[in-house]
């Protein structure tokens, strides 16, 4: 999985799928995280692993199929 997302040049992929904003992210995740938690995600990540955002304007948004893949990859 890793691997396939290094290949990747940009995240416009994400476009194509459900759009979500990092603040929507803590209550769709049981452990509810705070947002710097999910802000980490997209910046740092998590054992080199990162959440896939793409840059709108100034906001920053993933994808629902990102934020799956993101949590399957880190486990």
């Amino acid at each position: 999985m890793a691997a396939a997302t290094a290949e990747r040049k940009t995240n416009s992929h994400l476009l194509t799928e459900s759009l979500i904003t990092l603040k929507e992210i803590p209550p769709m995740v049981p452990t509810r995280p705070c947002f710097a938690t999910v802000w980490r995600w997209s910046q740092r990540g998590v054992k080199g692993i990162k959440l896939e955002t793409y840059k709108i304007g100034s906001r920053v948004v993933t994808s629902e199929q990102a934020l799956h893949r993101f949590l399957e990859a880190i486990q």
